[in-house]
């Protein structure tokens, strides 16, 4: 059992922790409210999975011309739905693009990514999200938080 200066030293220590670690950065992330931006265009690619944001265009291979991959910039939002989920993933950034190749996502540009309650923001500018389509797994690299938010 903990008296209270074991406590008071417990608490000293972990918000210590905390408030270094947010001021080592010097960076504060942008508000990501999961909405729609005005004036954004959408396109639903199925029932399960829309993208919505300022510029929406193709990537395309410099040397044949080929298709390589799609963006999306500007107030990025994506809705999906992964198979046999109940719930939407609602994801925020600045920029996302999809590598044809590889399969795979890549978020930047102060990452949010929201399921049900839990909230994963990017607490620096460097951080990014890398999502594997096929499997739906993903990883997260660089400064991050979780939060759990009740609205």
């Amino acid at each position: 059992m903990m008296n209270w200066r074991t406590s008071f030293l417990f608490t000293l220590c972990v918000g210590g922790v905390f408030f270094c670690a947010s001021a080592a950065d010097g960076e504060s992330p942008p508000h990501r409210n999961f909405t729609l931006a005005e004036g954004a265009t959408s396109l639903k690619l199925s029932e399960k999975l829309e993208v919505s944001a300022s510029k929406l265009a193709p990537e395309l291979d410099a040397t044949s011309g080929q298709l390589k991959g799609l963006a999306a910039s500007g107030g990025v939002l994506i809705r999906v739905r992964p198979e046999g989920s109940e719930t939407w993933i609602l994801v925020h950034c600045e920029k996302a693009s999809y590598d044809i190749a590889e399969d795979v996502i890549l978020l930047s540009g102060w990452p949010a990514v929201k399921r049900g309650v839990q909230v994963l923001r990017a607490t620096s500018s460097e951080t990014f999200v890398r999502v594997a389509r096929k499997s739906g797994k993903w990883e997260i690299k660089g400064a991050h938080r979780i939060e759990i938010s009740l609205k």
